[in-house]
């Protein structure tokens, strides 16, 4: 008997009690029940927390009916003579134990304070009071926006506000909340406190009755993560009364602490902080809820208002502040108040009175709904309140407008942003003449122009893609390769000079070869018809438009084959008998090879457990036959080697090991074998890989797998199965698969169509025999496919199939091409390690040492070091994306303000002392290796220095043994040149070109005056140096960074300290005038 195993399946209307909760029922989800749905019999139900529910819930915790008298009918609330203490958890009570404000307040068997006295001393001093929990009382509460009337009563403690001296004060539960510790809780992201309430209204009454009262406001949470009640409130000279209780009538389990304080204005303790960078490139949207937000007066006006205080560091831009973005206009108010410069302490600052200046007011834009544009100053800061007159939650929009005060236009109200002058078009809400159809002084193309249609011209710097210069063919100027025009096919081309082709490239309905020719195919090619300069089109033998060899045009869509049947006719007839013959001795030999074969299988047979530990063999696809893992012969429990189900990622370079187990369930003796994989991401290791089973016998198998790299596993896993009478299972499984007909084929193309699309999604390069069973006739034995699931840990070491690159090449430097990437959800760098120059074997053993040093590397001013990817093939780094590019192609195509200059030459110095600090040269410091992150030079980061990582372990190791042979020669040292040595200071004379060179905006050395390396070699050599501008701030330093002398050039650190200096020297005058 063969013993059966029961397997789980999802989907099935069969809950296996041990993996399913349901299977196949309403509210059940990949066999498990729904949020807010529990198991009862395999069936989803409702969780129910409402106790008095009859029937149970019909949805979540939302109930249609509810016992009587103690809750109300429709569930809503408690019926008369109980009260709420919990969520729906109803309580009675007697109408003698209520405490009314009065009450409580003349008790004196109660130790919880009484009265507090609010003035001006606690503007420095926060008080501190206990609510004892023995002090609790049923009590009735008058705030109509707080309690239902209907079941006023909850339990709490009221205290008397006498107010001395008028202003805001915030009153909150369990803790101080300052501005620091807020946003410490909501960083955090986990609720925090005891969920409690506050009240506030003007009448105390005496009677214990059920009643309104004149209520200042509530508060019930402060945030979505901190559940403990902070009220602010401006109050008057008179008293007030106070009302603490806990959330849904809810009782705190220990003594609860009351904290009271003074403030001097709500913007300063309770404002949203604004960043420069969430508005300058994209609109920031920020959430205003009138519903429980606080109420406050502002320098604008004098009505108290609710609303939402936002805090912006002052700088010299126009804000956009728009309420217009929302389905419903609501009428909205928009204030600006300007105040003096703040450094990090914001609790002295008043919005209301005092330095604070209002600046700007709205309350229209778009009807109702306000805007407000505004330009700002540096020199200030600002507080800008948004507020409407309805208890709503509107979204509030703030963005920048008119960048560098509309350069080459005017900043207009009206319009929200520039009008340009003639000749300049608006673009990224400034002025420019790129775009305005006219190629004009330092534009090498112009997309928008009408008259020649470009391909490869950059829309935003009207200069010509990475990679493509302009290029003049039969008088016409347009982007393109290089090498275009030659009526060759270089790389990177999809034609040359042939139909079709523009500059390289195919126009139209043209379109290019699959390898790249002089001429494009022709448009009518496709269309399944014959036509003029074609070949064939989609036919028989036909690619491309083309008959294939081996065959020919026959004037339609089809090709025809070149006939052999003659040819062979001819060879094969005289030979017949030779023919028959080799039959003959071929099946001798065949049949001694099947007696040997017998008798090989048999002493197979004998054989038990045969076991090679640790062994990886390949899988042969010949003579396997592919079928379902499921099926009657056999059995592997699990199906699925899931390294993932522990929730925790494997760690590089550490064996975690699994199990599975096979069971024989035929009469026949069975064999098998695990074939694992050693690849470059990880190692599969089956112990014992093979091995023979007979009739119902089991085998546990141990699964080991050692993951390389970063990357997350999905593969197929080959087993083969092999049987004693493997043609008489065989022929037993094409019957069953004759008498379930289709049913099964469709099973089998389903799983051939998953394996084909996974296989494509997963980059393996599987070969096609590895997917295709050869016929039942000629198979020997069966083979099954198991699944991979697998994911590591995060480590520097990355899988090169993860990262995805982009052609063409975004730079190239003396080490490297860089390509655009993206690594799973990063835009990356791709800096991949040339080859030509020294061999990958010779650079594996330095490369890694110098990654490790990398990893090390983290500055503000230095290109983040992501990860690198070293094989057989290729080895790469991946690094920070930087989008604004090189410096030097920034300073071609933008204006650039002097105070941005000096900012470039302070953040380069920083990232250069501190490569300095760590004993590293850079050894090519230019334009091109400082890559641009801002052009915001209020920004703490303008661009970082780059292309530093690789250059020791890649010229150890190449053929550059010359220090003269390393960098660029416009920007080396003299010492280099003459002496071909090299220090750490050779970096700052390379470092003095660059300043001059950002002064300039321009490559420093004319091309007609220096017009090779070699004349730069002599000049530099002879003591010569080049003019620098007199109204240059930096003049000084420039001389003393490119001295002759190495040692009389001066470190980093004095060249990050003067222009420390510099620059704020600058802002300071900036602010004056």
């Amino acid at each position: 008997m063969c013993q059966n195993i029961n397997i789980s399946v999802c989907g099935d209307g069969i809950v296996d009690v041990f993996d399913e909760e349901c299977d196949s029922t309403e509210h059940c989800t990949n066999c498990y029940c729904d949020n807010g749905y529990e198991s009862v019999n395999s069936v989803c139900v409702p969780k129910c927390d409402i106790e008095g529910c009859i029937g149970g819930c019909i949805s979540p915790n939302e109930c249609t009916r509810c016992i009587e008298p103690e809750y109300q009918w429709d569930c809503h609330s408690c019926g008369n003579g109980y009260h709420i203490e919990g969520f729906m958890n109803c309580v009675p009570y007697n109408l003698s134990d209520v405490y009314g404000c009065y009450k409580m307040l003349t008790d004196t068997s109660l130790s919880t304070v009484k009265t507090i006295q609010l003035d001006s001393s606690l503007l420095s001093n926060t008080q501190e009071y206990t609510l004892y929990l023995k002090d609790f009382r049923l009590t009735v509460g008058h705030c109509n926006s707080a309690f239902n009337p209907r079941s006023p009563y909850v339990k709490g403690i009221w205290i008397e506000l006498n107010v001395i001296d008028e202003g805001y004060y915030i009153i909150e539960t369990e803790k101080e909340y300052s501005k620091t510790l807020i946003e410490y809780i909501n960083a955090q992201q986990f609720r925090y406190g005891f969920d409690s309430v506050i009240t506030v209204q003007n009448e105390c009454f005496k009677t214990d009755k059920i009643g309104f009262a004149t209520c200042l406001g509530k508060n019930n949470d402060l945030n979505d993560y901190i559940l403990s009640a902070s009220f602010l409130s401006y109050y008057q000279v008179r008293k007030y009364y106070l009302h603490v209780f806990g959330q849904y009538g809810l009782v705190p389990t220990t003594d609860l602490k009351l904290y009271v304080r003074k403030i001097n204005h709500p913007c300063s303790e309770r404002s949203v902080h604004l960043l420069w960078s969430d508005m300058i490139s994209s609109t920031f949207t920020a959430v205003v809820n009138t519903v429980n937000s606080l109420t406050s007066l502002s320098s604008c006006s004098r009505q108290p208002q609710p609303g939402t205080w936002f805090f912006l560091k002052g700088a010299d831009e126009t804000i956009m502040v728009s309420a217009c973005n929302n389905s419903v206009l609501y009428d909205t108010y928009i204030h600006l108040i300007q105040v003096p410069k703040i450094n990090d302490d914001l609790s002295n600052v008043s919005c209301g009175e005092g330095d604070s200046t209002c600046v700007g007011y709205s309350d229209r834009g778009c009807g109702v709904a306000a805007k407000l544009m505004h330009k700002l100053d540096s020199s200030y800061d600002y507080f800008i309140f948004v507020s409407a007159t309805e208890k709503t939650q509107l979204n509030v929009e703030f963005s920048t407008v008119c960048p560098y005060n509309c350069l080459n236009g005017v900043c207009s109200v009206s319009k929200g942003g520039c009008i340009c002058n003639e000749g300049y078009i608006e673009r990224n809400n400034g002025c420019t003449k790129c775009g305005n159809g006219v190629v004009d002084e330092n534009e090498e193309c112009d997309p928008s122009n009408k008259t020649v249609i470009e391909y490869y011209c950059s829309e935003e710097t009207c200069m010509c893609s990475f990679g493509y210069v302009p290029v003049t063919i039969n008088g016409i100027t347009k982007c393109a390769i290089s090498t275009c025009g030659n009526n060759k096919i270089d790389e990177y081309e999809e034609c040359d000079g042939g139909r079709g082709c523009d500059h390289c490239h195919c126009i139209g309905d043209y379109y290019a070869y699959a390898k790249a020719r002089k001429d494009c195919i022709l448009p009518s090619c496709g269309n399944g018809r014959f036509d003029a300069g074609e070949e064939c089109d989609g036919g028989k033998g036909c690619i491309e438009c083309e008959c294939q060899p081996g065959w020919y045009s026959k004037h339609s869509s089809d090709c025809r084959r070149y006939s052999t049947k003659l040819i062979a006719l001819t060879i094969f007839l005289p030979g017949l008998g030779i023919y028959i013959c080799f039959a003959l001795v071929l099946l001798i030999i065949n049949s001694i090879k099947y007696s040997l074969l017998i008798d090989r299988i048999k002493f197979e047979l004998n054989q038990q457990n045969i076991i090679f530990s640790d062994a990886i063999i390949p899988f042969d696809s010949a003579d396997c036959y592919k079928i379902p893992v499921l099926n009657e012969y056999f059995n592997i429990h699990p199906q699925s080697i899931n390294f993932m189900n522990n929730k925790t990622d494997i760690d590089i370079g550490v064996v975690v090991e699994s199990t599975c187990v096979i069971t024989n369930f035929s009469n026949e003796t069975m064999n098998f074998i695990f074939h694992g994989k050693k690849e470059s991401k990880y190692d599969l290791v089956f112990t014992p890989c093979r091995g023979v089973l007979r009739k119902g016998q089991n085998k546990e198998i141990k699964i080991q797998l050692l993951m390389h790299c970063t990357t997350i596993l999905s593969e197929e896993i080959k087993v083969t199965i092999g049987f004693s009478h493997f043609k008489k299972l065989m022929n037993n499984y094409q019957h069953q698969l004759s008498l379930n007909g289709t049913k099964l084929d469709k099973s089998n193309k389903s799983q051939r169509s998953f394996r084909s699309s996974f296989s494509s999604v997963s980059n393996q390069n599987s070969t096609s025999s590895d997917e295709v069973s050869v016929k039942p006739s000629k198979a020997k034995r069966f083979y099954v496919t198991l699944t991979l699931e697998a994911q590591s840990s995060l480590s520097y070491k990355l899988n090169i199939n993860d990262i995805t690159t982009y052609q063409p090449p975004i730079g190239e430097g003396t080490f490297g091409i860089v390509y655009k990437g993206h690594w799973r959800s990063l835009d990356v760098a791709v800096k991949i390690i040339k080859t030509d120059i020294v061999s990958i074997a010779d650079l594996i053993q330095p490369f890694t040492e110098e990654v490790k040093l990398l990893e090390k590397l983290r500055s503000s001013c230095i290109v983040s070091f992501i990860g690198y990817c070293a094989d057989e093939e290729t080895v790469c780094l991946v690094l920070e994306f930087c989008p604004l590019g090189s410096l030097k192609k920034y300073l071609q195509s933008m204006p650039t303000s002097v105070h941005l200059k000096l900012r470039f030459c302070q953040d380069i110095s920083r990232g250069m002392l501190y490569l300095h600090e760590n004993n590293i040269i850079h050894r090519d410091l230019k334009t091109d290796n400082v890559l641009v992150l801002s052009d915001n030079p209020y920004d703490a980061v303008v661009c970082k220095v780059s292309d530093f990582g690789t250059s020791k372990c890649f010229i150890e190791q190449s053929n550059l043994k010359e220090k003269k042979d390393i960098g660029t020669p416009m920007y080396m040292a003299p010492e280099i040149h003459s002496e071909g040595i090299l220090k750490l200071k050779s970096d700052v004379f390379s470092f003095a070109v660059c300043m001059l060179e950002i002064w300039l905006g321009k490559p420093p050395y004319s091309s007609d005056e220096f017009p090779n390396a070699e004349s730069i070699f002599r000049f530099v050599c002879a003591g010569k140096r080049l003019h620098i501008p007199k109204k240059c701030l930096y003049h000084d330093m420039i001389k003393k960074c490119w001295k002759g002398t190495v040692d009389s050039r001066p470190s980093f650190k004095e060249i990050e300290e003067y222009f420390e200096e510099l620059v704020q020297t600058v802002r300071e005058h900036k602010d004056q005038t």
